[in-house]
């Protein structure tokens, strides 16, 4: 494969005291500079590793560069996990691993990681490992892409969309991909809007016309509501009965499959607080991390993804109910 260097956008590595939300302090793939022979190369690997991919799909404001931070902070930061999480820092996940690593450092400092910028994406490559050896370990590629982009996918926007979009959709649908669909409690695009988004999505993915058969068809869901610290409701309420009432479009499509092919999970970062920096900035605070959330994500994911579970236990345990 050729260097990835002529192709990565390479952000500033001054160090700050407070983070800033800053696209230049990122470091991210620039989809203009990506040949689609090249995307084609890439997941061709994938498939020859056996490496499952998940794709976030979330809207602007739908939490997703947070959810993601979560996701990969848990897994460098906690230590309770009964599993291991190993970064790949090789072709193609050179400057994913850099971001992963940013967004690590920003949660350490209790701040949110940039918004993923339009036109870029991120590619991370990590290898779950589970502590007990009867477990299969699970390579992963998350394939991070602007919220901003996927708005294309609407019906009346699908000019805009970026080829290069659709030729990493292309080139996976033979991956039997995860796509995790992450909409937000308080969605500022309003309910009727996200859904419709969504609703375009999967109709687009599903055209034949448009070269993903068979995609949406193998194709794996985790329906992901974000912010669920915003619900006053939480302890009466399910992230399926949420999504059912306000969501439909997403639950007419994902309720008619096999239970081996979905599952549902609320999510919550942790608490926390829009503030400013010192130069007036706005920032989001972290007040408190959450565990429980991701702890609970990568054990459907592994699940979905090998039909085993992460939180299986002994026989003694069964026996006695601990």
């Amino acid at each position: 494969m050729s260097s990835s260097e002529n192709f990565f956008r390479k952000g500033s590595d001054q160090q700050q005291t407070t983070p800033v939300v800053d696209e230049q302090e990122t470091f991210r793939i620039d989809l203009d500079t990506l040949g689609e022979n090249e995307i084609i190369n890439i997941f061709d690997e994938f498939i020859k590793e056996k490496r499952q991919i998940v794709i976030p799909i979330g809207f602007p404001a739908a939490g997703k560069s947070l959810f993601l931070s979560s996701l990969m902070y848990y897994a460098e930061r906690n230590s309770d996990k009964k599993w291991n999480g190993n970064s790949l820092s090789a072709y193609p996940f050179e400057q994913g691993n850099l971001s992963r690593d940013t967004m690590i450092k920003y949660f350490d400092d209790k701040a949110a990681y940039p918004v993923t910028a339009s036109g870029t994406l991120d590619l991370i490559g990590i290898n779950l490992k589970p502590s007990s050896n009867k477990l299969p370990e699970l390579k992963l590629a998350f394939v991070d892409l602007a919220g901003e982009d996927l708005r294309n996918f609407r019906a009346d926007k699908r000019n805009n969309l970026n080829p290069k979009i659709t030729a990493i959709f292309k080139a996976c649908r033979l991956t039997k991909p995860i796509f995790c669909l992450i909409t937000p409690y308080d969605s500022r695009l309003g309910h009727a809007e996200e859904n419709s988004l969504f609703a375009n999505f999967l109709s687009y993915i599903s055209e034949d016309k448009n070269g993903f058969n068979p995609l949406y068809q193998q194709a794996k869901y985790i329906a992901v509501v974000s912010q669920w610290d915003k619900n006053i409701n939480a302890k009466k309420e399910d992230a399926e009965s949420y999504i059912k009432s306000h969501r439909p479009a997403l639950h007419t499509e994902i309720e008619g499959r096999d239970k081996h092919q979905f599952a549902f999970g609320e999510y919550s970062v942790g608490v926390l607080e829009d503030t400013r920096d010192r130069n007036g900035q706005p920032v989001v605070l972290i007040r408190r991390i959450a565990n429980d959330y991701p702890h609970n994500f990568w054990c459907s994911l592994y699940k979905l993804a090998t039909n085993k579970s992460l939180d299986s236990k002994s026989w003694l345990a069964k026996l006695f109910g601990y």
